[in-house]
């Protein structure tokens, strides 16, 4: 099971061309087109470029390890959609050639954890947008490596929202009997 809906995927398999932005280590922001394709082995966005290992995209996932792609269009007379996929990204050494002969063999691999869509399904005049656990996306993919970004240890959220951390007691709450 994807974390992309039905719509979303064939969707994204008619198109071709999508703007991918990246922060640099500087905190600019960098928008560029490029090309891009689904994979279904990692439920993720892979992107590939004649040069890819030699572009800012690729220094910018490499030291902030996150990235977005936009994907859009407008049919006539005018009826806009478009999904944007934001999440941790990785670059891959290896994938690229299957672009193209022409291509690079290094990609980079966008994992999503924020999808916003609008106009896919027919008469939609509203957004759609979710968030994606990406520990199941993880898992339902076999993918040995946990990517970046993500934490070595995800603790549960305990009831209260202290995320497992115990807060130290005010002394007026401490006075009162009261916790938390």
């Amino acid at each position: 099971m994807s974390v992309f809906t039905e719509k979303e995927l064939e969707y994204l398999a008619g198109q071709r061309l999508g703007r991918i932005a990246t922060v640099g280590a500087d905190g600019q922001p960098h928008v560029v087109p490029t090309s891009f394709r689904y994979s279904p082995e990692y439920d993720a966005i892979e992107v590939g470029g004649l040069r890819m290992s030699q572009t800012k995209k690729v220094r910018d996932v490499r030291h902030g390890g996150r990235a977005a792609i936009v994907v859009d269009d407008v049919l006539p007379p005018w009826q806009p959609r478009m999904i944007e996929i934001r999440g941790t990204a990785e670059v891959v050494p290896s994938g690229g050639k299957a672009f193209g002969n022409n291509f690079e063999d290094t990609i980079v691999r966008i994992r999503p954890r924020r999808i916003i869509s609008y106009g896919i399904n027919p008469g939609e005049q509203t957004a759609s947008a979710r968030s994606v656990n990406i520990l199941g996306v993880i898992r339902r993919a076999g993918c040995p490596a946990r990517p970046a970004g993500l934490p070595q240890a995800v603790r549960p959220r305990l009831p209260g929202g202290s995320g497992g951390r115990a807060r130290p007691r005010s002394p007026a709450r401490q006075a009162a009997g009261r916790t938390g």
